[in-house]
């Protein structure tokens, strides 16, 4: 039987981080979340989940937030640090936008008998994507579309990173080591000074190095309203957006040379109110998420969600 070592077993809970928050969140976030609509419309897009706009950019835009994110559980306690940068770039008009986005990122494992060990700031896994519009409705101040998103992940981050007790295991590198194919299905209605959001997404994660990680499953719902202006008099104008969203996954067990991995795999629930400042061009946000009690099961010796924590700019570029 292949044995682990008990680190890295413990270290498995990384895997929904990384996939979920760095590579994925590059498909969830990065496609087009800058596209605003019209004065009528005007709403933010979602901070933690995606949007049906491909329209807006006028050209090309740039995103770039901090995320922290802290799990914890009896084996110790993980921290991870993410700064991606975002950009899309509208290649037809109202239809389809094409983009890039990389993430630098640290991770660091506290052990519960005081080991560390982190993998550095450095560069993650590259994403590419694109989303096109496949169906819009407008009416008298409301707006209803879909879109899908194809997004692929190559591994530019790095797999043998070492510290002073040898290589580190798999969940605190900073790449995945495989090329990552995604595909999401999102909503968004829009109605006067509401908003609201929904997608579903796959990420796929080929075997390497005789390891098959589980694939993820992932689902969003955000809703938004406009606290200001509660009446646009010029645009652009100052706005301030409030947001709840549930932000979901689930993914598959890992095997190790055909062995299952009793520490992999399961279900974990977000809930996530966040703000967001928008005057013309520039957007300021900030989002705050825990796990929805009873809503989180993880198999085996996990760590468990305690708390994420976001803010960034978003900037259209002219």
């Amino acid at each position: 039987m292949h044995d682990r070592p008990k680190d890295e077993i413990r270290g498995c809970a990384m895997r929904w981080e990384t996939r979920r928050k760095v590579a994925p969140w590059v498909a969830a976030v990065a496609v087009v979340a800058l596209a605003l609509p019209g004065p009528a419309l005007a709403n933010g897009p979602p901070i933690q989940s995606e949007t049906a706009f491909t329209t807006g950019l006028n050209g090309a835009a740039v995103r770039s937030f901090a995320r922290v994110m802290r799990r914890s559980g009896e084996g110790g306690e993980m921290t991870a640090f993410v700064v991606p940068v975002v950009v899309p770039y509208e290649a037809i008009d109202n239809r389809l936008v094409l983009g890039l986005g990389l993430p630098l990122l640290t991770k660091t494992l506290r052990m519960s008998d005081g080991t560390e060990r982190s993998s550095g700031f450095g560069i993650g896994d590259l994403m590419l994507f694109g989303k096109v519009n496949l169906f819009h409705h407008d009416e008298h101040q409301e707006t209803f579309r879909v879109a899908g998103k194809l997004g692929l992940t190559f591994p530019t981050g790095a797999t043998r990173i070492a510290d002073g007790t040898g290589r580190l295991p798999r969940p605190l590198q900073r790449g995945t080591g495989t090329v990552n194919p995604s595909v999401l299905l999102v909503a968004t209605k829009l109605w006067r000074r509401f908003g609201l959001n929904a997608d579903v997404g796959y990420t796929a994660y080929p075997e390497w190095g005789g390891v098959d990680r589980g694939d993820v499953l992932n689902y969003d719902v955000a809703a938004s309203f406009r606290v200001l202006p509660w009446v646009f008099r010029s645009f652009p104008d100052h706005q301030l957006n409030i947001m709840l969203e549930l932000n979901g996954a689930w993914q598959g067990s890992t095997y190790a040379n055909d062995v299952e991995d009793p520490s992999s795999g399961g279900h974990i629930l977000f809930v996530s109110p966040g703000l967001q400042y928008i005057y013309d061009t520039v957007l300021v946000e900030a989002s705050f998420q825990v796990p929805v009690p009873g809503a989180t099961s993880l198999a085996g010796d996990q760590l468990t969600p305690d708390w994420t924590a976001l803010a960034g700019v978003r900037w259209l570029i002219d």
